[in-house]
């Protein structure tokens, strides 16, 4: 990379170069990422500057993730319904729907999504008003590519902690109201869920039906064969 280390993005207003000319990126080396290269992760760059967006895009290519580009607030909306990227990139002066009002609707969806803000705009308070808005960190333009690509991997790996912790927390929850041996809902569940269908019943005026089924003679197979066996046939 040379002795000093290359300086990406412009913040609005600057002059504009080639984008060959501010980030070589022939002269990258993929090992400078410590991870494994993952060209299943998605993300998305939002910024109106095509010049910037570009410079951006070529860095997170350089480390094999799939990158989209948007170039304003409403094109990003639309791309994370139907890309369903891992992590966002946002610029927070946009025309339109700016940064800060497209992030709002992010952090709306049930679907949680990593977001770094990568703007030219470097006053303490637009960096505390990005990052109490609900942005996970916040990159000032002109940016340092090496810096960028850490701080993405890190994001990613704190999605992925999130990602497990609430698989996790979806299969002790299942393991709580499930009978583990037929799937079927234990009686703990059952009498809960069926408490509330009955104030369902008393707050609309109607009736609750339940059916009960029973296996009789089941503990004849059992006793015939083994209770290995009685449960194979109950799955």
């Amino acid at each position: 990379m040379g002795a000093s280390q290359p300086r990406a993005g412009l913040a609005k207003g600057q002059g504009r170069k080639n984008p060959s000319q501010r980030l070589n990126i022939s002269r990258y080396d993929r090992s400078m990422s410590a991870h494994q290269i993952n060209d299943e992760t998605k993300i998305l760059v939002v910024d109106d500057d095509p010049a910037s967006a570009k410079l951006v895009k070529l860095a997170l290519e350089c480390d094999g993730y799939q990158v989209l580009t948007a170039n304003s607030g409403k094109q990003a909306i639309k791309e994370m319904s139907d890309w369903s990227p891992h992590l966002v990139l946002l610029d927070v002066s946009m025309p339109g729907l700016n940064g800060l009002d497209t992030l709002k609707y992010l952090r709306a969806r049930n679907h949680y999504v990593s977001t770094i803000f990568v703007t030219g705009r470097s006053d303490v308070d637009d960096v505390v008003r990005g990052l109490d808005a609900g942005a996970d960190d916040y990159i000032r333009k002109p940016f340092d590519a090496k810096e960028l690509l850490a701080r993405v991997r890190t994001q990613l790996r704190i999605k992925q902690l999130n990602d497990n912790l609430k698989a996790a927390n979806k299969k002790l929850k299942s393991l709580v109201d499930k009978d583990d041996l037929t799937g079927l809902f234990n009686m703990r569940s059952l009498y809960e869920k069926l408490d509330n269908e009955l104030n369902r019943a008393r707050r609309f005026g109607r009736s609750v039906c339940v059916i009960m089924m029973d296996m009789d003679h089941f503990k004849n197979v059992n006793d015939s064969n083994d209770h290995l066996f009685g449960s194979f046939v109950l799955q």
